[in-house]
């Protein structure tokens, strides 16, 4: 038991150690020790995290994979792609009530919506915004938007501006440049436009 420091040996190392030094070698212990603590609280957290990320890019690596190995007549172009999600350009009014609704439904209040079509070159697809200015509770306008893509997969959301001026109310003004993505009603097949 030589090694052993006994308690008022102890005391007296601290003690000249607080007269010489003042409290600043406590402060940068206890930082050290809060530092230690806090980063034993996260990593395992930060481990899990990265695990999944790890799991997720090696699924991507392997449908990737997957697809290259495919005979090329079952792969699909980027044309087939898009074409898959695009919706029809004469159902634009029933997109624009159905989001429209779910807003009503969801207590998001619309002030106005304007709209404007954006077509490519090609007229394979065109691009029709609308930009809403909403006010609602922020978790309900965020909830709002992942349902309104989750119904509408050609719909995007392009822009959300948010303003909050008094931080006490739950409700944000907020501005929502969405998109939707559709096939011109007289538009060629847009995989056989790929294709070519």
């Amino acid at each position: 038991m030589k090694n052993a420091i006994s308690v008022p040996a102890l005391r007296l190392k601290l003690g000249l150690l607080h007269a010489r030094h003042g409290v600043w070698p406590f402060i940068a212990a206890g930082l050290a020790a809060l530092s230690l603590a806090c980063a034993a609280a996260l990593i395992p957290g930060q481990l899990a995290a990265t695990a999944q990320a790890r799991d997720s890019l090696a699924r991507v690596q392997q449908a990737l994979a997957e697809q290259a190995n495919m005979p090329a007549a079952q792969r699909l172009s980027h044309a087939q792609s898009l074409a898959r999600v695009l919706s029809d350009q004469r159902d634009t009014d029933a997109q624009i009530r159905q989001l429209l609704e779910l807003a009503a439904s969801m207590n998001v209040t619309v002030v106005q919506a304007d709209y404007r079509r954006i077509a490519d070159a090609q007229h394979t697809w065109s691009e029709f915004q609308i930009s809403l200015p909403v006010r609602a509770d922020y978790l309900v306008l965020r909830q709002f938007l992942f349902q309104a893509m989750a119904q509408m997969p050609s719909l995007s959301l392009e822009q959300l501006i948010i303003k909050h001026e008094q931080p006490s109310a739950p409700q944000v003004d907020a501005q929502l440049l969405l998109s939707l993505w559709q096939k011109p009603a007289d538009s060629p097949n847009l995989a056989s436009a790929g294709e070519r």
